[in-house]
């Protein structure tokens, strides 16, 4: 996602933007779940926020089939 915010060349030092997402997401993760969020910045004040959203469905794996696929592709 692309975000224009129109400020003054002398303004731009005045913005900054942050994501805010925890460091891991255990699965299972459906698409369009909110993971976190997107924010913008203007003087230390927030003037946006987006929420970041999962582009794709996660399934949760279990060390069993896990390590079966693994052993499955060396030896293949």
């Amino acid at each position: 996602m692309d975000i224009y915010i129109p400020v003054k060349e002398e303004e731009s030092s005045y913005i900054r933007t942050e994501v805010f997402v925890p460091s891991v997401v255990f699965s299972p993760v459906k698409e369009g779940d909110i993971l976190g969020n997107y924010a913008v910045f203007y003087d230390g004040n927030i003037i946006a926020k987006f929420p970041v959203i999962s582009d794709r469905t996660v399934e949760r794996k279990n060390i069993i089939e896990t390590i079966k696929n693994t052993f499955y592709n060396i030896v293949k």
